[in-house]
């Protein structure tokens, strides 16, 4: 089972490979503005974002500029 786990995981990292990463606190906040406003999807675990579009990962990095790193 374990094994699936680190497979999934590795097989979701490919995925989002090309993404744009923001780190930043976890709050709900966030995430309803992820749900309201983003035009691409989008994953969060823990402080990590990642955005598809561009443009979501810097508008989000905007918003939340003095709690969030935009790499």
């Amino acid at each position: 089972m374990l094994q699936f786990v680190m497979q999934g995981e590795h097989s979701f990292q490919k995925i989002i490979n090309d993404w744009h990463y923001v780190s930043s606190d976890y709050s709900e906040e966030k995430l309803c503005w992820c749900l309201e406003r983003c035009q691409s999807k989008f994953w969060n675990r823990s402080n990590n974002w990642y955005f598809s579009n561009e443009q979501d990962a810097t508008m989000f990095a905007i918003k939340y500029s003095e709690k969030a790193l935009y790499i």
